[in-house]
């Protein structure tokens, strides 16, 4: 059942709530880039229908460790106006998945008969295209279908298990999140470069909706940030009294020590795999300050296993007019099959 929720991957990097990916991925934008690492766990039981069709829950358990590649300011946070997107940070993330209509094989008659058949076609293309395959008689695995069965023993297969025409799922879940960041400005009254260490957070909940027929997902999320960000940059040179004649020393950098800034960022994201790519659009308004942000990614490169695993990201912001481009790799897109 885990595959139900692995082969989803929310079609989302690491930073979305409803991703259960595990591994690392790199995202570089314009001037700023960022790595992350992530591990989940993911756990799972059924509930009984009076119709005899089961519930399935998935709880997923995530740990992502994040940090900026470089220092660049606020490139990385142009469109999702999230606070911390340039802090080295660790997220904890919990999400509860509900699939309706597991079906229990056994129990059906026929139908291991039917997957039987299957496994032998999808042995017998395997063996053509590999050189070799496992013996038949002991079943196979869902992504074995997928890659060398045909879309009609890929439909057959899944309605062994589930029923198909009704897996329109719920994903319910929150977060917090801790970061770290060092900041260097300038100290106005004292004329000399100054280090600040902060330690910014986030706590957050979201509730997505998936339905199968499209292969979409729209997810409303609700974050509380406590984020630090450099004050405004300057050139700060001494009087012309201090210099006393000499020559003037100027320093350059934020000045003053870095702005606290309280954001409650509401967000609405449409995602949708449309077979020869997959595209989303995210909007993040922030309530304290009234920014509005948008971004558009679309994977369009797939790995050796022909999934999209990389692409090209815009951005957009309200309160600074700037646009964005960033290209991301390393992360799998992929709604539930």
């Amino acid at each position: 059942m885990a595959d139900q929720v692995s082969n989803s991957g929310g079609g989302a990097t690491f930073d979305k709530f409803v991703s259960s990916l595990s591994g690392a991925q790199v995202i570089a934008s314009k001037g700023a880039s960022n790595a992350s690492v992530k591990a989940s766990k993911t756990t799972s039981f059924s509930t009984p229908n009076l119709d005899g069709v089961s519930t399935a829950h998935f709880s997923v358990v995530s740990l992502t460790a994040s940090a900026p590649l470089n220092k660049n300011s606020d490139d990385t946070d142009i469109a999702s106006l999230d606070g911390l997107g340039n802090a080295a940070s660790l997220e904890l993330t919990y999400s509860h998945f509900l699939v309706p209509g597991k079906r229990n094989p056994v129990v059906t008659p026929g139908v291991l008969q039917r997957l039987d058949s299957i496994c032998a076609r999808v042995y017998q293309e395997m063996k053509r295209q590999t050189g070799n395959s496992p013996e038949t008689g002991h079943g196979c695995e869902s992504a074995e279908v997928a890659k060398y069965g045909t879309a009609t023993d890929k439909h057959d297969y899944e309605s062994a298990f589930w029923d198909i025409e009704n897996t329109n799922r719920w994903i319910w879940g929150g977060n917090v999140k801790l970061g770290y960041q060092n900041f260097d400005f300038i100290d106005a009254t004292t004329m000399s470069k100054q280090k600040q260490d902060e330690t910014p957070w986030a706590v957050g909940a979201f509730i997505a909706y998936n339905p199968d027929k499209l292969r979409a997902l729209f997810t409303f999320s609700a974050q509380y940030q406590d984020a630090f960000k450099d004050s405004s940059s300057g050139i700060l040179c001494p009087s012309s009294s201090s210099s006393m004649g000499g020559a003037v020393s100027c320093l350059s950098g934020a000045i003053n020590r870095p702005k606290e800034t309280k954001k409650k960022l509401l967000s609405f994201e449409a995602r949708r795999d449309f077979g020869f790519a997959g595209i989303g659009l995210t909007t993040t308004y922030d309530l304290e300050e009234e920014i509005f942000g948008a971004e558009l990614p679309v994977y369009f490169v797939k790995d050796k296993d022909g999934k999209f695993n990389a692409g090209l990201k815009g951005g957009w912001r309200n309160d600074t007019k700037d646009f964005t481009a960033s290209v991301f790799v390393g992360t799998t897109f992929g709604l539930f099959k």
